[in-house]
């Protein structure tokens, strides 16, 4: 990526003169720009790498690890800088994807240190590496202090510098990036095992929290793509418990999502398709492809009742009655299905020409409206089990709500009421506070 004379200066810490007086007497074999914002800084000829890497005298070679160090130490600093904050991206709404253009406010300093750290650092510890392998005393000073900085930097700027590979369509090079610096941690620790354990357990540690970014990255990868803010409202919050950078960082950053876990791991055995919980909030019933169910004391956490459905195929759908008696089922085999689980008794509901895909009763519990692939909605008196209505849909019911309506309501009157799943979801302002 090439840079600047402004953008490598800010890169390496100095001054556009004081670049321009370091470059002053190599101009015969390095292109200086005129202009410190516009142009590029490059080479002549490429054999000129070449020779100040290996040809050259040795008072004027360049060790090739340590120009690397030097800018790998850059990157780390100029990535700790206050320009790599939160919403970086620039995102207004999680519902919309990335900008397809690279955000002007970015500066191309910031963007080289934000994709190109891990290959400095990866060529700067050869060097190291060497000693290791040919067992010499080790200078430890620089390994440290890399490995302090990467450290810090994780901790203190993760998902923000995560947001820059996100908006410049990059994310899957985000872990290949802490994969590359991974390895040169866990050599490292390897041969430090015999000589500091202190050194050793840090990078114990450090090596722990890459690993952790990488599978972080990994695991949300679609959603950090489509949008950056979803680091936030998506990745953070529904991360496992014990990842370390949910841990980090749902401390750290204000107005998160917080998913609070209960219950048991426990289920009805096979997939599980749908689950509801009662309006009260004391049971939660599961079901799924094996036509049994389980209904849950949420508080107690203990399985109150375990029912056997006499579906012939698997459960899609499942609602709970307000007062908690009646639990109403939607199959694959095209019926509903209402179960009394204190009395045992279950009552079939047939019409359907489709697999059932939703199910709700009214606020008063003596209806029932069912959704279905065959694109009607079905309304059913509970006691009875009797059709009482029909309303024909232009597509899939794939979810659906109840209002409280008159039988005689006008059917144009009754399918607007009935809130079906036709259009997506309002896209909602993403409005998260930062640190």
């Amino acid at each position: 990526m090439p840079l600047s004379v402004k953008k490598l200066a800010e890169l390496l810490a100095l001054s556009p003169d004081q670049l321009r007086g370091a470059l002053g007497e190599l101009r015969a074999v390095v292109f200086v720009p005129p202009q410190d914002e516009e142009g590029e800084l490059r080479t002549l000829h490429i054999t000129f790498v070449d020779f100040l890497y290996i040809r050259a005298p040795e008072n004027i070679r360049i060790n090739k690890a340590f120009g690397n160090s030097t800018l790998a130490s850059a990157c780390l600093r100029r990535m700790a800088a206050n320009d790599l904050c939160f919403n970086i991206s620039g995102s207004k709404s999680s519902h919309l994807p990335n900008p397809s253009t690279m955000p002007p406010w970015i500066a191309r300093s910031l963007r080289y240190a934000c994709m190109q750290w891990a290959h400095h650092v990866e060529l700067a510890s050869k060097n190291f590496d060497n000693q290791i392998d040919s067992r010499e005393p080790a200078d430890q000073t620089d390994s440290k202090d890399f490995d302090y900085k990467i450290d810090s930097f994780i901790r203190c700027k993760f998902p923000f510098w995560l947001e820059a590979p996100s908006v410049f369509g990059e994310t899957g090079l985000a872990s290949q990036l802490l994969g590359i610096v991974a390895p040169m941690v866990c050599c490292r620790q390897k041969f430090l095992i015999e000589t500091l354990i202190s050194v050793q357990a840090s990078r114990s540690a450090l090596l722990d929290l890459l690993r952790d970014a990488i599978s972080f990255v990994t695991s949300f990868h679609e959603a950090i793509e489509f949008n950056a803010a979803h680091i936030y409202i998506s990745a953070i919050p529904f991360a496992p418990e014990d990842s370390l950078i949910s841990q980090i960082f749902a401390l750290l950053l204000k107005g998160l999502v917080i998913v609070e876990i209960s219950g048991s791991d426990s289920h009805a055995s096979g997939e599980v398709y749908a689950t509801a919980m009662s309006r009260g909030g004391s049971a939660v019933v599961v079901a799924g492809r094996d036509v049994s169910s389980q209904v849950w004391d949420e508080k107690a956490n203990v399985e109150v009742h375990s029912i056997i459905f006499d579906h012939v195929d698997n459960v899609q759908a499942v609602f709970i009655s307000s007062d908690g008696h009646i639990i109403a089922t939607g199959s694959s085999d095209y019926t509903v299905r209402l179960s009394n689980a204190s009395k045992g008794q279950q009552l079939i509901l047939s019409g359907h020409s489709g697999r059932i895909t939703a199910v709700a009763f009214a606020p008063d519990d003596l209806q029932l409206v069912s959704g279905s692939g065959d694109k009607t909605v079905r309304i059913w008196e509970v006691e009875t089990g009797q059709q009482l209505a029909v309303v024909a849909t232009i597509s899939f019911v794939s979810s659906i709500t109840y209002s409280l309506l008159r039988l005689d309501t006008p059917p144009d009157t009754l399918r607007s009421s009935l809130l079906l799943q036709a259009l997506p979801c309002p896209a909602a302002p993403f409005g998260i506070g930062g640190v």
